[in-house]
């Protein structure tokens, strides 16, 4: 019978064949890399054959497909000098080996893309909501969407003007393109629906700038943890989306936490709900003027119940979360802008 230490060491001794890909036709000799991925590579070969300003993202389901996608652009005949990669995955705890990623790794893979250190970015869902790098021009989703808000999330981290979105599709594939299909079509209905809204319930351009917000927010408050790390509102929503990551998901590829805003004598009341798989549903915020704030209040209560019930730890981390011991440390501001999640619609 073969064990987990067995196997390792199999495929340790094993001597795998470089990847075959000629760069001067761009085709492979042989089959041992997907046509999938081929596309992918010349793709991103052609638009990093030269010094750019470009900026992407590849959503992937899984995180090894993340970790592999990138080792392999780090080949000679596959990536080119001006392609720099790496890999955002979540933290979630398990026995997954190295797949994981600790929060200090996602706070440099995030650091290094928004300066442009790194310029191509392998992703799971922990970035489809989260990560907001204004010059980011380039959406691949390598594996497709499933639902509309995947869709959505994922498409709204291409923030600049003239920004793309490609889709990857098996050719022929009737549930692909009746995915891609169906996503549009819902797409269009949502919009409509928005646009329906009266005015004291629809999103203008100013409602992203969180800061400017909060400025105005008298309510909301700051707790600080016997170490001394600090959580805000602002931070809260970062928080909460690391903390849902490192829930065990089971079949569901996509956790995250649901925020639903109501409207109550003219203010805001946000509730959040999380996964069957949190050990505590979720809160109730308090009462605010904007959407945004209503949004960071409801985070902010639901993490302050997560710390009483001792399932974040002294750092603001879940405590099952295999992270850098070395990384004690209290977030900056300026960090923290990495994080802001923005409310879709």
């Amino acid at each position: 019978m073969l064990t987990p230490r067995s196997v390792r060491n199999v495929v340790k001794s094993h001597v795998f064949d470089p990847p075959d890909f000629d760069p001067a036709t761009t085709k492979t000799g042989t089959t041992n890399i997907s046509s999938k991925v081929v596309v992918l590579i010349r793709y991103l070969r052609e638009r990093f054959e030269r010094p750019t300003d470009d900026k992407c993202i590849v959503f992937v389901d899984q995180r090894y497909t993340a970790r592999l996608l990138a080792k392999l652009f780090l080949q000679p005949n596959i990536g080119t000098p001006h392609l720099r990669v790496g890999t955002l995955v979540g933290t979630r705890s398990g026995d997954s080996g190295d797949l994981n990623q600790s929060f200090r790794d996602q706070v440099l893979a995030m650091t290094n893309f928004r300066k442009g250190a790194i310029n191509c970015l392998f992703a799971t869902s922990v970035a489809e909501e989260g990560l907001d790098v204004p010059d980011c021009n380039l959406i691949i989703r390598f594996d497709l969407y499933t639902t509309l808000i995947q869709y959505i999330q994922s498409r709204g981290r291409a923030r600049y003007v003239n920004s793309r979105y490609i889709h990857m599709y098996e050719s022929g594939n009737q549930d692909h393109m009746q995915n891609i299909l169906e996503v549009r079509k819902n797409e269009k209905i949502l919009k409509t629906f928005c646009q329906s809204l009266p005015e004291d319930r629809l999103l203008t351009g100013n409602d992203i700038d969180m800061d400017h917000f909060l400025a105005k927010e008298k309510s909301h408050r700051v707790y600080k943890t016997p170490a001394g790390a600090k959580l805000t509102y602002k931070m809260s929503l970062m928080v909460l989306a690391n903390f849902v990551d490192s829930l065990e998901s089971g079949n569901e590829t996509n956790l995250q936490p649901e925020y639903v805003i109501t409207v109550q004598n003219k203010m805001f009341i946000c509730e959040v709900i999380l996964p069957a798989k949190s050990p505590i549903t979720g809160s109730i915020g308090r009462p605010c003027t904007t959407k945004q704030v209503a949004k960071c209040s409801a985070a902010f209560e639901t993490c302050l119940e997560l710390v009483k019930g001792k399932h974040l730890d002294e750092y603001l981390l879940p405590v099952s979360s295999d992270r850098d011991p070395s990384f004690n440390l209290l977030i900056d501001e300026d960090i923290l802008d990495l994080f802001l999640l923005l409310q879709t619609f």
